[in-house]
């Protein structure tokens, strides 16, 4: 099944509002409200201006939920089929853009929901081997040690996560080169995530902001503008 059918024949009768789980081709995903990804001055983001291995944020599919956005420079393995810490079985479709590597996913860590914030991050995509990690190329969780692999739909390489981060599912459009975020697979952290952190997303976000969906538009940061990142 190709990307384009698959997204069609789950979300296309949800007309841009979040939906339940959606079964096709044995992959759970859930069908959210459409964000075109812009810059800061506005613009639609192109793939091609994403820096290889650059770590880059947006907030998706609510408006204080982060995600993390990364234009790869090694191979991408896809599609893979990987599991939900209660033995759900989903296929990761792999990445769009430019060779297919263009990938999004959750940058909330499926242990403890570590996650970015204005103050910083410990949660980062890693170009060199960290002492947490020991090989380059993941994104590593500093708080707690766990490690994914981008490349395989951030697959869990080391814990104590026992899940991979939610994926994010892209849209690209060849002919303008933007990118769309159109729902998300995998494990679903986000009702308890705005539970847990609700006074803290409230701060930031707004009272009724922070759960509201992210629609209509999402601006994409370099993480390292968005926050202190934390080095491992």
């Amino acid at each position: 099944m190709h990307r384009r059918d698959f997204l069609r024949l789950c979300g296309g009768a949800v007309a841009g509002a979040a939906a339940g789980p959606l079964l096709a081709d044995g992959a759970p995903f859930v069908a959210r409200t459409h964000a075109r990804l812009v810059d800061g001055e506005g613009r639609p983001l192109r793939a091609e201006a994403l820096a290889v291995d650059e770590t880059y944020l947006f907030h998706y599919p609510f408006r204080s939920t982060p995600c993390f956005l990364l234009r790869l420079g090694r191979p991408v393995r896809a599609p893979v089929t990987l599991r939900t810490a209660d033995g759900r079985a989903y296929r990761w479709p792999g990445g769009v853009g430019p060779g297919g590597a263009v990938v999004a996913f959750s940058a909330i860590c499926t242990h403890l929901m570590t996650h970015p914030t204005r103050q910083g991050s410990f949660i980062a995509f890693h170009r060199r081997p960290t002492e947490v990690a020991g090989r380059p190329y993941v994104i590593t969780c500093c708080a707690h040690g766990s490690v994914f692999d981008p490349h395989e739909g951030a697959r869990v390489l080391t814990g104590p996560a026992t899940q991979p981060l939610t994926a994010v599912v892209l849209e690209h459009d060849p002919a303008s080169d933007t990118l769309t975020a159109v729902g998300t697979a995998g494990a679903d952290l986000y009702r308890e995530f705005l539970r847990t952190f609700r006074r803290e997303l409230r701060a930031a976000f707004g009272r009724r902001e922070y759960r509201a969906p992210a629609a209509g538009e999402t601006r994409v940061w370099r993480l390292a503008d968005y926050a202190r990142v934390f080095r491992c």
